[in-house]
Formats: structure tokens, sequence, C-alpha cells
């Protein structure tokens, strides 16, 4: 009867330790489940950031490679740029031979000279056009804006096919050096009369130079003034000779209408 009765005993503590175990195992698992769905969401929230990060680095080194790119292009095409620039202010350059002819360069060309800028080449083809040309390169110096220093630095730059020496001019005849014949007296009976003169007209005029005429040769041309004529032989003096007769359009007495009047009465032969 004991011995059944410890056989019952062992088999329920057997029973009690099976249960307790499998409830011990059953706790465990619920546990585990529990801290599985607890921890999901912390996972998901960690994948996502991480998603993310990756694709805004990803934009960074995208936006970072193609500014790069831009960069570059744009310092390879600022290089390029400059060279074409270089190669072309070079070849200007190089295009111009020295010395130049005064008569025949062009503004283009005067720049090229040190210390001529485009408005004193502008200046100095403008006033070649006024005179008609070039005598000698000292003339240079009637151009404004154009000093001793800067006609030294271009001087021997230029040349003249054909170049005057205006430092000593043969004087012009004036009516003061014209030698006036003596008359000697005579007797009345012997004097011969003078006949009149006819005046010239205009058609049988020839044209009057400029550089020759005396004060009664000027006054010849038609309603000219004995101030103008005055004028015209002071600066025929002051200047040595005329280089061309667009000059009397400086003249403070000549007005355009009158000079387009005369223009094919007078000319410039002589220097």
């Amino acid at each position: 009867m004991k011995q059944n009765h410890q056989e019952w005993l062992n088999r329920g503590i057997a029973a009690v330790l099976a249960a307790g175990a499998v409830g011990l195992i059953a706790w465990q698992g619920f546990q585990y489940v529990k801290e599985s769905e607890r921890s999901e969401p912390v996972r998901r929230i960690q994948a996502v950031t991480t998603m993310q990060t990756e694709s805004v680095t990803a934009e960074d080194a995208v936006q970072m490679t193609a500014a790069s790119t831009s960069a570059a292009s744009a310092q390879k095409k600022t290089t390029k740029h400059a060279e074409t620039r270089t190669s072309a202010a070079a070849s200007e350059t190089s295009t111009v031979a020295f010395p130049l002819e005064l008569n025949a360069a062009s503004a283009e060309e005067l720049e090229q000279l040190p210390g001529i800028g485009p408005v004193l080449a502008e200046r100095i083809v403008s006033y070649r056009s006024q005179i008609g040309c070039f005598q000698n390169r000292e003339q240079l110096l009637d151009v404004e804006g154009i000093g001793t220093a800067t006609y030294a630095a271009i001087v021997d730059l230029l040349y003249l096919t054909e170049e005057y020496d205006l430092s000593d001019p043969a004087e012009p005849e004036t009516e003061e050096s014209q030698v006036v014949p003596e008359v000697s007296e005579a007797e009345p009976g012997n004097v011969p009369e003078e006949s009149p003169q006819e005046p010239v007209t205009e058609a049988e005029m020839q044209p009057v130079d400029l550089n020759t005429a005396s004060r009664k040769e000027l006054m010849q041309i038609p309603d000219m003034t004995p101030e103008l004529a005055e004028e015209i032989l002071q600066f025929r003096q002051e200047n040595q000779y005329f280089s061309s007769v667009y000059e009397l359009l400086y003249l403070e007495h000549m007005t355009d209408s009158y000079f387009q009047k005369i223009r094919e009465k007078i000319v410039v032969l002589s220097k």
C-alpha cells in the first residue's frame, strides 16, 4: 500500500514538474513574441531612416558631381575664350608691319603705335583728310593730343614716300620785297598814255595759287574782302605755306557758303 502511494506521489510530482516546465516554456515563448512585436516598429523606423539617409547621400553626391562638372566646363570655356582673344590680338598685332606709311595707314594700324589709342588714331586720319595729306611727319604735332613725347615715340615707326623739309621754306615774294623800277622823269610830250585795263571776268579768271598770290591777286577773287585777303596772307606767313585749299576754313572771315563759291577759283600748287 505504501509502495503504491509512493508511486502515485512520484507521478504527481513529475506531472507538476512537467506542467511547470511546459508553463515556463510557454511563458518564454509569449515574452519573445511580445518583444518581437515591440521591436518591429523600431526596426522599421531604423530601416526607413537608413534608406532616407542613403537617398540624401546619393542625391548630394549627384549634385556635387554635377556642380563639379559644370565648374570644370565653365573653366574650360573661359580658358578657351581667353586663348581665342589672345590669339586674335596676337594675330592682329602681327599683321601690322612697321614702319607705316603715314598717308596710307588706316586708323586700326595707327592704333598699334605706342601711346596711340582709337581716339588719337581717328584724329590723325581726320586731320590727314582735312589737309589733303601729310607733307612732313612733324605735322603730327598739329594733331590735338599728340605732344613731343608721343611724337618722339612714334616718329621712327612712320615714314612718308615723299617728305618735304618744312624748316627752311622759300619765303614767298611779298609786295614789300618786290623791286619797283625807278621811273625817270620824262618830258611831258614823251610820256605814253596808259591804256585802261579791262576788268577780268569770272569766266576768264585763272585759279589763284594760295601759296604765291599777292594781296592784289587775292582781291581779284569774286567778292573777296580786304580783311579775308589779309587773313590769307597772315596764315600763309605763319604756317609757311598752304597744304590744302580746305585750310581756308580755319580763317575767321571765311564761311562755308563763300568757300563753296570760290572753290573752283583757288588752287594749291607751289610749296
